[in-house]
């Protein structure tokens, strides 16, 4: 009989701390599925901040896509009206592409970078004289997927706008 009682009570113990350790766990497991939440909380936060960055990019695009008919059409109303010679309008329409490619370009550093436009523009305006290129070709590279490295070289072999 006392053999038995020291066994119930040895098992009691190792019941006890199996008890301990299992809530021990359970705390633990509390802990990460906690941490796991916020992280969870602070992607989904990311994710929507992203989403608004893209919704204001499109709508930027949009308005230069607008901005970009009226002036065609102005362009095109004014050769009509013979006060505009083909040459100068030649020159608009080439100064209207450079605008949309360098638009493009700070709607991407906005996106990326989460910049204001006039800090995307400063970017843009430095990498061009840091790298003594062009500003409308350093836009067209960023546009076309050219990587840093590439911008920063002088010699790049797609400098064809000097």
């Amino acid at each position: 009989m006392e053999d038995d009682r020291r066994d119930l009570w040895q098992l009691i113990e190792s019941l006890t701390e199996q008890v301990k350790t299992a809530q021990a766990d359970m705390a633990a497991l509390v802990t990460r599925a906690d941490v796991s939440e916020a992280r969870a909380d602070q992607a989904e936060a990311r994710a929507d901040q992203a989403d608004i960055r893209a919704d204001i990019g499109d709508v930027r695009v949009d308005k230069i896509e607008a901005a970009e008919r009226v002036d065609r059409e102005m362009i095109a109303e004014l050769q009509a009206d013979g006060e505009l010679s083909r040459e100068h309008a030649k020159q608009l329409e080439q100064a209207l592409r450079s605008s949309r490619v360098i638009g493009a370009a700070v709607g991407m550093l906005m996106a990326s970078r989460n910049l204001s436009e006039d800090q995307a523009f400063a970017v843009l305006t430095k990498a061009s004289q840091d790298s003594n290129q062009k500003l409308r070709h350093i836009a067209q590279l960023l546009v076309r997927g050219t990587s840093a490295d590439d911008l920063r070289r002088k010699d790049s072999p797609d400098r064809r706008d000097h």
